[in-house]
């Protein structure tokens, strides 16, 4: 085995000015095998997050500096491409950097201790490595790593963006309202023909459920019924996943089994590490820049994930009453408003304005059949997750003794849509489609397909709660 230890007795990296620094007083011992994968040891497991961020920057560092450079809209600052402009303004506009910034303030305290421990290891390699970056970088060294550049590693790839489909609609709508004289004359000339759907071929059958659930969900349709009205999508291809319990195999032990089908690339998406500290010893496939793992296995549990699809943004037109207010559960707002500049390396700098409002960000601009005077807002998952970020379930199923303890890690995940699957060694094994599902009013016309007038009452009543059910 290749050995390459590391010790830190002790490091003092601040993260942010005026934030509270990370102090790490054991050593941390990174082991790097035949394969060059990173086993990070530690006995806290703040220290060794601390050396997984390291061993992550040692190995993709350009990566997840492009990437984060990708969300806050800079890429074209570094990069030089003009054409890398566009997709700058789309991510100014979006602001999942800036949402992730406010997030990281309000995440639960173990969580973030994991995240600035991850964000030190980043900048103790960039501060120690500064002439070997200097070809990678164009002679800029990266800006130091923070826990919000963690999180929107997460988003990335799974962003949800607004559609102009929508807005185009709506004029439609709006249009066939006034040409037929009613609303109801225009929902059934445009309405999408109905989608007969066969759930036989789904994974958890009703039979499978307690019958106190089955009552639960039958009572919470009840209570915030959910538009019928679904746009025909093209064939979806999935990945491959499946587990078997410890009753149905002859070792008694269960199998599992999890192909994510992504294919390989340069560099490539996942990064593997082995973590061990004190209550953490687990190993996976991480997304490079964020802790924790999207698939993996410790000493009592396995676990895979692989590609869902949900629908989780909607765009809604601002009821505005001057140019700079708008009017929403009857109160007036502001919409606020700044500058900020594009800047391309090889190219002149350019300003643009930027709007957000309590319901998300203005997205006008990004959006082509938008017309004069309109304001349009981007309503998503997870802009609107103001306190919760997938990543506190991804630390937290790390820790996972049983399928149960797994299962209940997970009520914090949030994007991307998943299916995941876990073993562990006691024979049983779990399903859940991990995701947060936002609730459509059946009252609205062509909820989620068309973009809506936005108002207390045709906005989200729900997010579809995590239901842990233990059989």
């Amino acid at each position: 085995m290749v050995k390459n230890y590391l010790f830190l007795l002790p490091i003092v990296m601040f993260l942010l000015q005026g934030c509270t620094p990370f102090i790490s007083e054991q050593p941390v011992t990174i082991i790097r095998d035949q394969w060059d994968v990173p086993h990070i040891f530690a006995e806290t497991d703040e220290a060794a997050f601390f050396g997984a961020g390291y061993a992550t920057a040692q190995d993709r560092l350009f990566q997840i500096h492009r990437t984060r450079r990708l969300m806050q809209g800079r890429l074209a600052e570094l990069l030089g491409d003009n054409s890398l402009v566009e997709q700058d303004r789309k991510m100014r506009y979006l602001g999942y950097y800036r949402y992730a910034q406010e997030r990281a303030q309000r995440l639960d305290a173990a969580t973030m201790r994991a995240l600035k421990a991850y964000s030190a290891g980043i900048n103790l390699y960039i501060t120690t490595h500064k002439d070997n970056l200097l070809y990678l970088f164009d002679k800029s060294i990266p800006e130091p790593w923070t826990p919000a550049d963690s999180l929107v590693m997460l988003d990335y790839g799974f962003a949800t963006m607004p559609s102009d489909a929508e807005v185009s609609l709506l004029h439609q709508f709006e249009d066939k309202v006034v040409e037929l004289g009613s609303s109801e004359a225009a929902f059934k000339a445009l309405a999408p023909p109905p989608i007969i759907i066969d759930d036989s071929a789904a994974i958890v059958q009703p039979e499978d459920l307690p019958p106190q659930v089955i009552e639960e969900m039958k009572a919470y349709a009840e209570t915030y019924p959910a538009s019928s009205t679904y746009l025909p999508s093209s064939t979806r291809k999935m990945s491959h996943a499946f587990t078997i319990a410890g009753t149905k195999t002859t070792t008694g032990k269960p199998l599992l089994y999890s192909n994510a089908q992504l294919p390989l690339t340069l560099p490539n998406f996942w990064h593997e590490i082995h973590i061990k500290g004190a209550t953490i010893d687990a190993r996976g496939i991480a997304i490079p820049g964020t802790p924790g793992f999207m698939s993996g296995f410790n000493k009592h549990v396995a676990w895979g994930r692989t590609a869902s699809a949900a629908d989780l943004g909607d765009v809604y037109r601002l009821k505005m009453v001057t140019p700079d207010t708008y009017e929403y559960g009857n109160k007036i707002y502001n919409i606020k408003a700044w500058k900020e500049t594009i800047t391309s390396k090889n190219g002149q700098p350019e300003e643009i304005t930027l709007k957000d409002t309590i319901l998300g960000p203005v997205v006008t601009p990004l959006l082509q059949s938008a017309r004069p005077g309109e304001e349009y807002i981007f309503h998503a998952i997870p802009l609107i997750d103001h306190d919760i970020h997938s990543v506190q379930a991804m630390v937290a199923t790390m820790k996972a003794q049983d399928v149960d303890t797994f299962g209940k890690a997970l009520e914090k995940w949030r994007v991307p849509p998943v299916h995941t699957i876990a073993a562990d060694d006691q024979g049983n094994i779990g399903y859940w489609h991990t995701v947060a599902i936002p609730i459509r009013s059946s009252k609205v016309p062509l909820a989620g397909i068309m973009a809506q007038d936005a108002s207390s009452s045709t906005m989200w009543p729900d997010i579809l709660p995590f239901t842990f059910v233990l059989t």
